[in-house]
């Protein structure tokens, strides 16, 4: 027994060198700068119907008068980047005379970073017309309900104006900027 302790002792106290080897490598991230969006569900139009009164006196009904789309999107900034906005305005065409189309801009569902802050409501004219701020890096979801939903709500403002069309097409044009 006496043998194991002065083994023990001199093993013990004794350093044990071994090798150490290490490497390095290197791990590269390349993320890009970028600005997409989309409507859901799909890029079908918005329609807007008036029919006339069944009764004498009575209001120009409106079939469907209010229609929600999501608006979906991606967005990557760079170091120099501020924020971004996103705006929406009528691009080609002119709405009716007498009529209104009031945009609701919800909160957003889904998605994960900086997604910015609704502005609320607006009228759409054919000046740009801010209804998203303070976009970072971020990503809505993809898909109906997901985004933010936009609510199209359609008014007539002033009977005096109104004028008999077959058809009135505007198209939207909806813009992401720093």
């Amino acid at each position: 027994m006496s043998l194991l302790f002065l083994l023990l002792f001199m093993f013990g106290s004794q350093r044990i060198y071994g090798q150490l080897l290490s490497d390095k490598h290197l791990v590269n991230f390349s993320i890009p700068e970028i600005s997409i969006l989309d409507f859901e569900p799909n890029n079908l139009p918005i329609q807007f119907e008036f029919k006339p009164s069944v009764e004498a006196g009575g209001a120009l009904q409106i079939t469907s008068p209010e229609q929600t789309k999501w608006l979906n999107y991606t967005c990557g900034l760079n170091r120099e980047s501020s924020p971004r906005n996103i705006y929406m305005q009528v691009a080609n065409g002119e709405l009716p005379e007498g009529v209104t189309l009031e945009l609701t801009v919800g909160n957003a569902v889904g998605g994960r970073g900086m997604l910015g802050t609704p502005v609320g409501s607006v009228l759409l004219t054919e000046h740009a017309q801010l209804i998203i701020t303070g976009i970072g890096g971020s990503y809505t979801g993809n898909g109906v309900n997901f985004g933010y939903p936009i609510n199209y709500k359609v008014a007539i403002s002033d009977y005096s104006k109104l004028i008999e069309s077959s058809a009135s097409n505007i198209q939207i044009m909806v813009t992401i900027t720093d």
